[in-house]
């Protein structure tokens, strides 16, 4: 059985940034395929994002551009950066603001 079963090489350099499932003989490729506008909803928390990753506080996007944070077991969910910063600076003990 095993003799019958065709596997496709690894994806080439072309392919790294697409996460791939292989099956046998058939591979599919899904590609993040985000418009420009979700992107830079999603970069407008590019600063409250390297803060997280710092602080070591659990974030993520939701589609199309939702920020998820959960601090203390208290999940939140945002539209706009400014709300997010109000939140993790009453949640975080450690939490700075820019604007302090």
């Amino acid at each position: 059985m095993l003799n019958m079963l065709n596997i496709l090489p690894p994806p080439t350099n072309r392919q790294v940034s697409a996460a791939s499932i292989w099956k046998v003989r058939f591979a599919w490729f899904i590609f993040p395929d985000l418009t420009s506008t979700v992107m830079k909803k999603r970069q407008a928390f590019q600063t409250i994002r390297e803060k997280c990753r710092s602080n070591g506080i659990r974030y993520g996007f939701r589609y199309p551009a939702k920020f998820v944070v959960t601090v203390n077991n208290n999940t939140a969910m945002f539209d706009t950066p400014g709300d997010a910063e109000k939140f993790l600076s009453r949640e975080s003990a450690n939490w700075r603001s820019e604007t302090e």
